[in-house]
């Protein structure tokens, strides 16, 4: 992707900005976040999977309240800034 965004005419984020320190550092700490994220949603199913013994359903259910959160947040969430 950076070898193609440095080459168009309009790229999605300018390459200017990878100069500026704390944009990179942002960017590196939203990855990292956002692996960590990805990591602890997807790791206890698979572990009560393999490690328990339990079938998918079951290591997957207790996951349907987190997904309900993600779904609804209006409705069961805080309400927005702008309400």
């Amino acid at each position: 992707m950076g070898y193609v965004q440095r080459r168009v005419d309009e790229p999605l984020v300018p390459p200017r900005m990878f100069r500026d320190r704390n944009f990179v550092v942002a960017r590196v700490l939203a990855f990292l976040s956002g692996t960590a994220i990805s990591t602890a949603t997807n790791f206890p199913p698979q572990y009560t999977q393999f490690t328990r013994g339990a079938s998918s359903t079951k290591g997957g259910l207790p996951t349907c309240p987190r997904s309900g959160r993600v779904r609804c947040p209006r409705r069961y969430g805080t309400p927005s800034p702008t309400e």
